[in-house]
């Protein structure tokens, strides 16, 4: 809706005097090329010679300072998402490693117990048959 609306806007104050801005195929066009960084300086010289020069220069930098406040905040979300899972991802293996290790402590527990009684009753065995 607010791409829409600069574009309507620039037909409106530059649609007269330029064919960048001439209907709303063509102000789309521009803006989006203006967003992508393809002839900024064109574009500014030209809208700059139609109508009132500062605010020919509020739209464009207007539309570009929100592109690049747009851009900026898409690619905060996926750094932000990445290191969230990665962080989640860590916790799970921490997780995992602390269980692994907890059931290696109660095996070996339950071995140092059953070590000694299995030797002496071998032992117990050996001297009954013998």
């Amino acid at each position: 809706p607010l791409f829409i609306g600069y574009a309507l806007l620039g037909m409106l104050l530059f649609g007269s005097c330029t064919d960048l801005f001439k209907n709303l195929d063509a102000a789309c066009v521009t803006l989006f090329s203006v967003s992508n960084g393809d002839s900024i300086e064109d574009v500014f010289q030209t809208v700059d010679t139609c109508g009132d020069p500062a605010l020919s220069r509020f739209y464009m930098y207007s539309i570009v300072g929100l592109n690049i406040c747009v851009v900026l905040n898409i690619l905060l979300v996926v750094v932000e998402d990445a290191f969230f899972a990665t962080k989640a991802f860590q916790m799970d293996q921490r997780r995992i490693q602390r269980e692994q290790e907890a059931e290696n402590m109660h095996v070996v527990q339950w071995l140092d117990q059953k070590t000694p009684g299995d030797t002496e009753s071998s032992g117990d065995e050996d001297e009954e048959k013998g």
